[in-house]
């Protein structure tokens, strides 16, 4: 039995391959971006725009207002933690101030 990752990868790649050619196509077919937003029932495009049997879509959700506001709290609590860890006379420690190497350490 396949899992369903695998069936998912089949499923985009089915969706994808008529955009992978694009290396021997002089005129691949324009992209076009969207803003819609769903009723509950259905996607409800922002302007009008048909869509024809067999078009191939990639669905983007958005965040909601409410989790980006929420977002931006997180971000203003952890830059006002950074501003009250580091004071305005912070000295620049630069690497001739390191007294021993660590060894194990992979950044370089």
């Amino acid at each position: 039995m396949e899992s369903s990752s695998s069936n998912q990868n089949k499923v985009a790649e089915a969706l994808l391959s008529p955009y992978q050619t694009f290396a021997g196509v002089s005129n691949p077919p324009a992209l076009t971006s969207l803003y819609a937003r769903y009723d509950g029932e259905k996607i409800q495009f922002a302007i009008p725009f048909a869509l024809r049997p067999g078009d191939h879509l990639i669905i983007t959700v958005l965040p909601q207002e409410e989790e980006l506001a929420e977002r931006e709290d997180w971000f203003a609590l952890s830059a006002a933690g950074l501003a009250e860890a580091y004071g305005d006379n912070e000295p620049e420690y630069t690497l001739a101030h390191i007294k021993e190497w660590n060894p194990d350490y992979e950044g370089g």
